[in-house]
């Protein structure tokens, strides 16, 4: 996602476009962390 390498890279990700995100996805619990990042990707 966006060059990022690891589970962490992509939280981070998600957390610095929370708001752009928002415009198109419901994210009731917010950005999901790393860990759950990690359990969809495996």
């Amino acid at each position: 996602m966006n060059g990022a390498e690891n589970d962490d890279k992509i939280a981070t990700y998600g957390e610095q476009k929370e708001v752009f995100l928002h415009t198109f996805l419901t994210l009731p619990g917010g950005i999901p962390s790393h860990d759950i990042i990690l359990l969809m990707i495996n």
